[in-house]
């Protein structure tokens, strides 16, 4: 009785996780395929909200264009990764004694690329296993120990820490400082856990723009605030020339006041001549 409540708990326990992972799956794929078929639609609704071309439409352009190299760097890296990890496991395997020789070492290199798109292990889940492999295997032929701490030792440099943290950031970071792309690689997983890899990014692409497009409107916003932000992005030739065109305008109104014959004299218009005063003589002849 106890083994069938056991296995049930098990069976239970196996189709909510396949439950969940399928709902997952499913919410992917309609939001990808409502995205693709109706981006337009959805882009036509936001700028509806919009009066035109401005601070919004510049930050969306801006955020979209760095989205899209993260995530294609991110393919790129872990193509970078196992190309360097095939020739590298490779070349390494040319000096390896026979008895703890890396099993298909250019299969090995190409699984640490696919590995590099996990966040956090990464790599590690394909040479930690095959570096206890070769250990198990010294062990019991009683050689290549140095070959196996090599083989550890050029895989954590080589092939985990300058991809990662050198590759990475300059193929995913487009116009992001190279800094902060290489930490948001790093806090982000350790933050989010496997989401990480994407969001950590995503969020330091959102307030990155946020600073750079949207932060400056919002502060020049106020009394004044548009005129001295004009005022000191002119150069000294554009203020000149905006100086003489307003004396020029000036110099026209004031002719043109001249011209004008209610404002011809002294620029005001000519008191009003008093009405005549009522005939008295009239009202007495009618008396």
């Amino acid at each position: 009785m106890d083994l069938i409540q056991s296995a049930l708990s098990r069976g239970t326990a196996y189709l909510g996780f396949l439950a969940t992972g399928l709902l997952h799956l499913f919410v992917m794929f309609a939001v990808a395929f409502y995205l693709l078929r109706d981006d337009h639609k959805l882009a036509a609704w936001v700028e509806s909200f919009n009066d035109g071309p401005g601070v919004f439409e510049e930050f969306a352009h801006e955020v979209d264009d760095s989205l899209e190299l993260i995530f294609a760097g991110n393919i790129l890296n872990a193509v970078v990764t196992a190309t360097v990890g095939a020739i590298t496991y490779s070349v390494l395997n040319i000096f390896a004694p026979p008895e703890v020789a890396i099993p298909s070492a250019a299969l090995v290199g190409l699984l640490t690329g696919i590995a590099s798109l996990v966040p956090v292990v990464g790599m590690k889940l394909v040479y930690v296993p095959v570096t206890a492999f070769l250990a198990v295997r010294a062990f019991s032929e009683g050689t290549g120990w140095g070959f196996v701490v090599a083989f550890a030792a050029i895989s954590f440099v080589v092939i985990d820490v300058i991809p990662d943290l050198m590759v990475r950031p300059y193929v995913t970071g487009g116009s992001l400082h190279t800094g902060s792309v290489m930490f948001a690689y790093i806090l982000g997983p350790l933050l989010f856990g496997w989401y990480g890899l994407f969001l950590g990014p995503m969020i330091l692409v959102f307030v990155t723009h946020f600073g750079l497009v949207v932060a400056p409107e919002l502060l020049g916003r106020g009394d004044g605030g548009d005129v001295a932000t004009t005022d000191a992005t002119e150069s000294p030739g554009e203020a000149v020339a905006d100086t003489e065109q307003r004396e020029h305008q000036q110099a026209d109104d004031a002719t043109t006041s001249n011209d004008d014959p209610a404002t011809s004299n002294g620029g005001e218009r000519p008191a009003e001549q008093p009405a005549d005063p009522p005939d008295e003589s009239a009202e007495d002849e009618t008396e």
